[in-house]
């Protein structure tokens, strides 16, 4: 089962060229022993909901406790292109903004347009 969070379309959507069509979707897919936190893009150009869930591309991938809790999921393009997404504790105390231990309890900012210069490598 999964649950959605928050999501946003990518700043180029609805114009000509790559990324007219991307969303980006954060949700939760969780059983009664593991859940994850997924934030995944999804290309909606494409002519059928097959085609667009097989366009998932998932840019993070982060198991959590199974508590259900602290997910956070605000999801938004910024006016500088870049997407912000806010990423709760997820009851791990221990880890919250420590990037070094998890990407729990803060806020990324992560560059879809591809601005920088460096691609969206997959998890």
């Amino acid at each position: 089962m999964s649950r959605a969070l928050g999501f946003d379309f990518d700043p180029r959507y609805g114009k000509e060229g790559e990324g007219s069509g991307f969303v980006y979707v954060y949700f939760t897919s969780f059983t009664p022993q593991k859940q994850t936190n997924y934030l995944a893009r999804f290309d909606l150009s494409l002519p059928d909901a097959p085609a667009r869930l097989a366009s998932r591309y998932d840019l993070i991938a982060q198991e959590r406790p199974p508590s259900q809790y602290h997910n956070a999921g605000h999801v938004e393009l910024g006016p500088d292109g870049m997407l912000y997404l806010s990423m709760g504790e997820m009851s791990l105390d221990a880890a919250y903004q420590r990037v070094d231990k998890s990407l729990a309890g803060g806020i990324m900012r992560i560059d879809v347009t591809g601005k920088s210069g460096v691609p969206i490598p997959r998890q």
